[in-house]
Parts: structure tokens; sequence; C-alpha cells
């Protein structure tokens, strides 16, 4: 997992650092703010799927300070999410090498759906949310640990948080 995690994050990162996108990206961590500055969610401001990206960035900015690269960082974290995912769903079932080529696949489709997975935007989180609940029900399936199928439950409740029509 570490040698993943190391190649995911240098891939990652240089995708991540470039010019904002002022029509998605922008309005995007305006609203983070707003909210930070006690805007209310369909009182005072819009949101056109569910609202969880923008508590998300709102939370992040409050830790770590607001800023485009902090947005950034957060994104490259859900991106070394869905490759960590990934190679979980995919190497008990299919072995080690078919769940690298996952993540070199994850690799490749990312520089094809640049930018948006790269910036501050709610579908890479609700995807890593299904992804990770499709991890542990398939570890439930193994086991059969109420536990993995209560976690299902939580990812699936907070995938919907992010975009409700996945």
């Amino acid at each position: 997992y570490l040698g993943l995690t190391a190649l995911i994050l240098a891939f990652g990162f240089p995708l991540c650092i470039r010019g904002i996108n002022l029509a998605d990206e922008g309005y995007m961590l305006q609203q983070g703010l707003d909210l930070l500055q006690g805007h209310v969610i369909y009182r005072d401001m819009d949101s056109f799927v569910a609202p969880g990206m923008w508590f998300l960035l709102a939370g992040t900015f409050k830790a770590f300070g607001a800023s485009v690269f902090v947005s950034r960082m957060l994104m490259l974290a859900v991106f070394l999410g869905l490759g960590l995912t990934g190679y979980r769903i995919v190497s008990p079932l299919a072995g080690r090498r078919y769940g690298f080529a996952t993540v070199l696949s994850l690799l490749l489709f990312s520089v094809w759906a640049f930018p948006t997975w790269t910036f501050a935007f709610y579908s890479p989180v609700a995807v890593l949310l299904i992804l990770m609940a499709l991890e542990r029900l398939l570890a439930w399936q193994r086991s059969a640990r109420s536990r993995d199928l209560v976690l299902t439950g939580i990812l699936l409740g907070l995938a919907i948080c992010f975009k409700q029509n996945y």
C-alpha cells in the first residue's frame, strides 16, 4: 500500500497544481467560504445537489485555512482514496496484478477527466464513498461481520449527502 500511495500521490499532485477554474471550482470554493461566514444553504445560497461538498469544504477551510491549495489537497486525498479503494475491491477478487491494473487505469483516466476530478467537486467524493461502501459490502460477504454491513449503509448514506442522483 505504501508503494501505491506514493505512485498515486506522485501522479496526482502535478494535476492539482494549476490555475483555478472559476466556473465550477470558484463557485464551490466561494460557497464553502460563505458557510464559514454564517450563510445558510437553501436560504442564502444555492445548492443544486446535496450539500455535502459545501460542508466538507467549509470544515477543511476551518481546519487548514481557506485557499485553493487546501481544497486541491483535499481532492488529492480523495484521489488517493479512490486508488486505494479500487485496489482493495479488485485484489481479493482477481489478484494483486489486476488490483494494480485498476490503479493504473484510474491514473490514466484521470488525465482524460482532467480537470474535473482534481478540483473541489462533489462527484469524486460521492464516487469514493460509493466505492468504499462496495468494498465494505464485499468484506461483509467474506466475513459476515455486522460491522461491515453497518459501514456499508453509513457510507451509502454519506454518498447521498454529496450527490443524491448517483
